[in-house]
C-alpha cells in the first residue's frame, strides 16, 4: 500500500497535448502512486486516453513534463516506456489470434529469441499467471478465449515485462459481473505488491469499489484529484460535466410493458452460432422482442 511522504512514482507536471482544432489536455498535474489504484474519470472526449497515450510514449506532449521516480523522462514510445516500467493496456487487444496463449507472451521477451521449446514458454507463462492471480490456459489459442480471457493475457503480456504501473482503458467494458471482479481482485493483488495502477473508466460504482484516489478531467483540463473515502458518486458527476447533480436512487418506469399479445418485431428460434475457430457462440437461443418494449441481455 502507499506509505504516506513517498515520492510518487510518477509525476505529471503542466501536461499539454493539442492535435489540429482540437485541445486535448492542457496544463494537467497529476501524481501516480506505488501502493494505489488510480481512476481517472470523464466524459466521453475528456481527455483521459490521450493523457495516458502521452504516459506512455505513443504521443508526445507539446508542453509540460513527466517526473519517474525523481528524474525527468521522454518516451519516444510504448517500448521505451515499457523498459521504464509503464505499461498499458488498451481497449482494442493486440493479441496473435492464432497463438497460444504462451506464444503471444513470449513475444515480448526479450530473453527468448531464435528457437525456444513450447513447453518453456508455457512453464513460465503458468507460473506469470499464478503469481498475478490471472487464471488462464498456457495452451490455449487466443481465437478460442472470451474477451475477458483475451485481457488477462494482455495484462499478463504488460506484468511479464516488469512493469511497475499498470494503466488499463476502460477496462470492464468487455467484462461480465465475475470478470470484473476478477480483474479487481488481480489489481488488488499487484497494488498490494507496490504496483501502481491507473484505470480509465466513467463507471462510477466500480471507482467507488476497487480505486483508492480518482481525478477528474473535464475537456481536457484537471477538475480535481480526491481520496475515494472523501467523496460522493454525485460530486464526480458534477465535476464530470460542470454542475451539480442529483443521482436518482431508482427510476420509475414510465409505462407499462407490452403484455405478451402485443406483435412480436423480432423473433429468434432456436439460434445457434459457432465462429471461424468453431467454437459455439450461440447454442439454441431463443426469444422474443415485442413492438414497444426494450429488452435487455444479460449473462455471466
Amino acid at each position: 500500500m502507499f506509505a504516506p511522504g513517498e515520492p510518487p512514482f510518477l509525476k505529471l507536471s503542466g501536461i499539454g497535448k493539442v492535435f489540429p482544432g482540437v485541445i486535448a489536455n492542457e496544463d494537467v498535474s497529476i501524481d501516480f502512486r506505488r501502493g494505489e489504484i488510480h481512476a481517472l474519470l470523464g466524459e466521453n472526449g475528456a481527455g483521459k486516453s490521450t493523457l495516458m497515450n502521452v504516459v506512455t510514449g505513443l504521443y508526445q506532449p507539446d508542453s509540460g513534463e513527466m517526473i519517474l521516480d525523481g528524474y525527468g523522462v521522454e518516451f519516444a514510445g510504448p517500448p521505451a516506456a515499457i523498459a521504464a516500467g509503464i505499461g498499458m493496456v488498451h481497449q482494442h487487444f493486440k493479441l496473435v489470434p492464432r497463438f497460444t496463449v504462451a506464444e503471444n507472451l513470449a513475444l515480448g521477451w526479450n530473453e527468448t529469441p531464435g528457437w525456444v521449446a513450447p513447453g518453456a514458454i508455457e512453464a513460465k507463462a503458468r507460473a506469470l499467471s499464478e503469481r498475478f492471480g490471472l487464471a488462464i490456459r498456457a495452451d490455449a489459442r487466443i481465437d478460442s478465449l472470451s474477451a475477458g480471457e483475451q485481457q488477462r493475457v494482455e495484462i499478463l503480456r504488460v506484468l511479464s515485462r516488469g512493469a511497475k504501473m499498470l494503466i488499463l482503458d476502460e477496462p470492464t467494458a468487455v467484462l461480465s459481473p465475475v470478470e470484473v471482479a476478477s480483474l479487481f481482485d488481480a489489481l488488488r493483488r499487484f497494488r498490494d505488491g507496490g504496483g501502481a495502477v491507473v484505470i480509465i473508466t466513467h463507471k462510477l460504482d466500480e471507482v467507488m469499489a476497487v480505486a483508492d484516489r480518482c481525478s477528474v478531467l473535464r475537456a481536457g483540463r484537471l477538475v480535481g484529484t480526491h481520496r475515494i473515502t472523501d467523496v460522493t458518486p454525485a460530486l464526480l458527476v458534477g465535476e464530470m460535466i460542470g454542475r451539480p447533480v442529483d443521482l436518482p436512487a431508482s427510476y420509475p418506469r414510465a409505462r407499462p410493458a407490452p403484455g405478451p399479445d402485443a406483435p412480436a418485431a423480432m423473433v429468434l428460434e432456436a439460434v445457434s452460432v459457432r465462429d471461424e475457430a468453431g467454437v459455439t457462440r450461440l447454442d439454441a437461443v431463443s426469444l422474443v422482442l415485442r413492438a414497444g418494449e426494450v429488452l435487455g441481455i444479460a449473462g455471466v
